[in-house]
């Protein structure tokens, strides 16, 4: 059994004087009543009260006592009281901030072919010519070779982290760094 003290100014004192004859009476009945509300809201969802039934059920508690059911689902996790409800409520809140304030990760972001070759005139101050003479210099099989042309000029999606960089980053002494920040800066066109 659990004691709720509650403690009233000499104006809420006699604010409720004008309504209860007994206050004790009055605040046990109304703490109780919502407390009955509480467990029919959760007998409501169907759901979880049948679980809850059938795993008391299990555990040998008499499914008929609708109290003891109730102190079964807690037990199992099967509900959660308001208190947790709101840390884990509060959590969600906390990441959906975090993931909004935190530095984009380039390797998950895309961009269109107006955005690359930007990125590459504008940072990097390469032409497409000038990336696809690099691409034949470097790629011997002339299928990939082909295969790598082809996406670099013609891929309506670019992603960063294309196995092309790796091969072109060095040859056009740009470092990872930098590629991340030209990314992140041609999405904004």
């Amino acid at each position: 059994m659990t004691n709720i003290t509650l403690e009233l100014t000499q104006a809420q004192n006699l604010a409720l004087d004008l309504v209860a004859i007994d206050k004790q009476t009055w605040v046990d009945n109304l703490v109780i009543n919502r407390a009955r509300i509480a467990l029919e809201e959760v007998i409501s969802d169907k759901l979880i009260w049948n679980q809850a039934i059938v795993s008391a059920s299990h555990n040998g508690i008499d499914t008929a006592d609708d109290w003891a059911v109730l102190l079964h689902a807690r037990d199992a996790k099967l509900i959660k009281t308001a208190a947790e409800k709101e840390a884990a409520r509060q959590l969600e809140i906390q990441q959906e901030i975090k993931s909004l304030t935190a530095p984009a990760d380039p390797l998950s972001l895309t961009l269109n072919q107006v955005q690359f070759f930007t990125l590459l005139e504008v940072n990097f101050e390469k032409t497409r010519d000038e990336i696809v003479a690099v691409i034949e210099s470097m790629i011997v099989d002339p299928m990939a070779k082909s295969a790598a042309k082809n996406k670099f000029l013609y891929s309506q999606e670019y992603h960063r982290d294309n196995e092309l960089f790796s091969i072109l980053s060095p040859e056009l002494s740009i470092s990872d760094a930098q590629i991340d920040e030209a990314w992140l800066e041609a999405l904004q066109i």
